[in-house]
């Protein structure tokens, strides 16, 4: 079943020249998602009706660099817009490894270096927090922050590495939150978008001009929805975890787990001691430590004393030479009868 969210008041969503989807797209983008991995029951109880006090417990989740923007927020946020609007990140959603030139002496300077791609890195790194959620909520605000990277990924702006010097960046979007907004999605969008860049050439740098005519229908977001429904599944089906990390308390978890296309690798959890406790256990370490050394050294010193006791009792004799038997001998010899 399609279900679109309705768009919050007064919601900025990028500012002026960073590509992302629009809100309408990331939040479409997100539930629909949702639905295929968790079912329509959960989209509604932790997307639709999620309100302030769950979003604010969400936020003690955190950590350190994103908590005080998410906790101060006054009104609810779909958790796909929240890497844009609260964590201001947008110029970590580029993947130059979808570099759509297909000309390769115009690609290697439009594209840049085809193995950045900070979307996959971060879309990676909250795919894992959802792993590790301690309920189906948190997990799905997790996976929902990390489709906002995945699916800004397939933005084409956020292909390439110059900007259009006709500042076509968010045309494209917003013409696609239009279609969404008007529950069209049948999507067909197409802009043309004018580059310049600097050709190295032998001697000297020409300026090139390249033009890139953008597509976007509705098998883009099924290309998006398809790829969030083979990570959500692999998420779903794992345990949920005991703790939580938090940013304002003392305690803390940390893990260590790789997620890629269709496979998951989760590390052992483990805890950190605040400072206090870790004080108390190293003068509790010491103690033992001085206990084992004196207890050691009293031990070493009854064996030496039981040591030299033997031998004052019996002097260790020692064998006579075969000179010394050959004395003996003839001192018995010549010894009267």
């Amino acid at each position: 079943m399609t279900r679109v969210l309705v768009i919050l008041i007064g919601l900025i969503l990028v500012s002026q020249g960073v590509s992302a989807w629009g809100p309408l797209m990331h939040e479409y983008l997100c539930e629909e998602a949702v639905i295929k991995v968790w079912g329509a029951d959960t989209a509604k109880n932790c997307l639709i009706d999620a309100d302030l006090l769950f979003q604010k417990r969400f936020c003690e989740t955190l950590e350190d660099e994103y908590y005080d923007g998410c906790v101060n927020l006054s009104e609810v946020v779909n958790p796909a817009n929240m890497p844009c609007t609260v964590f201001n990140d947008c110029d970590q959603h580029k993947d130059y490894s979808k570099c759509p030139v297909k000309v390769d002496k115009d690609a290697r300077y439009m594209c840049g270096n085809l193995s950045y791609a900070p979307a996959l890195d971060y879309a990676e790194k909250w795919f894992d927090k959802a792993a590790n959620a301690t309920d189906v909520c948190n997990r799905v605000y997790d996976f929902c922050i990390a489709s906002s990277y995945l699916a800004d990924s397939y933005v084409p702006e956020n292909q390439l590495a110059y900007k259009s010097v006709n500042k076509c960046e968010g045309e494209l979007e917003k013409k696609v939150d239009d279609s969404i907004k008007n529950k069209n999605l049948n999507i067909y969008v197409r802009i043309m978008c004018r580059y310049e860049y600097l050709e190295e050439l032998t001697g000297m740098n020409r300026t090139t001009k390249y033009s890139q005519s953008f597509i976007i229908t509705n098998k883009t977001p099924e290309l998006i929805i398809s790829s969030l429904d083979e990570h959500g599944k692999i998420i779903a089906g794992l345990p949920y975890s005991a703790t939580t990390t938090s940013s304002s308390t003392s305690s803390s978890s940390s893990t260590t787990t790789i997620l890629k296309t269709t496979t998951i690798t989760l590390t052992t959890t483990y805890l950190k001691t605040s400072e206090s406790d870790g004080k108390t256990n190293i003068w509790l370490l010491l103690a033992v430590i001085i206990i084992l050394v004196a207890a050691a050294a009293h031990f070493m010193r009854e064996k030496v004393e039981k040591a030299g006791k033997r031998l004052l009792h019996h002097p260790k004799r020692e064998k006579p030479t075969k000179l010394e038997k050959a004395a003996q001998g003839k001192t018995k010899e010549s010894s009267p009868r």
